[in-house]
């Protein structure tokens, strides 16, 4: 029996959709390998982590991952001093390029800050306005609906699961370790 290597790549951000993600597919297709793309959708909020600071042991893991050199200085402050940017729906014919290119595209958020950061504090109406937006988002660009989600940094709760059954989906990627 042949082994088999699941890839799934999120890409969480205007740059990294922008830049990292032709990369990763030129890359791919030398390997003649596939992939699954979680693609948020919606603005990308990511310097609004700088409110996290003040929770116990934030700084040390941005600064031990090496985040602000990676992200870059733009990421870093976007959606506080400058405008949050669209991730994937800036970029359709890329979104279209990664589906032709044989890999899976499929939902990582609509706003992946305000997911990862306040999901317990998000209603069910906010929940689904999320999934309900990032899957328009989708459908505009590919001309169908999702099979598929991740949600953004594998958090999720009852409620977001609840709505998460609702959109008829064929798979979702939730969880990191433990149990479902």
């Amino acid at each position: 029996m042949t082994p088999t290597l699941c890839l799934k790549i999120d890409v969480c951000t205007h740059d990294g959709m922008k830049d990292g993600v032709p990369r990763l597919l030129d890359q791919l297709k030398r390997l003649d390998a596939k992939a699954t793309f979680c693609l948020a959708f919606g603005p990308d909020n990511s310097g609004k982590a700088i409110f996290n600071l003040l929770k116990p042991g934030f700084a040390k893991k941005m600064l031990g991952s090496g985040a602000p050199s990676l992200y870059g200085w733009r990421t870093t402050v976007s959606g506080t001093l400058l405008p949050a940017r669209p991730i994937a729906s800036a970029f359709p014919e890329l979104v279209r390029r990664i589906e032709a290119e044989g890999h899976e595209v499929a939902l990582h958020a609509w706003d992946h800050r305000r997911w990862q950061d306040h999901i317990d504090e998000m209603d069910d109406a906010e929940i689904r306005a999320h999934y309900e937006n990032a899957a328009k988002s989708y459908a505009a660009i590919l001309g169908h609906a999702p099979r598929g989600a991740g949600a953004a940094a594998w958090i999720v709760n009852a409620r977001s699961l609840g709505v998460e059954d609702t959109l008829g989906l064929a798979w979702a990627s939730d969880l990191r370790g433990g149990s479902p």
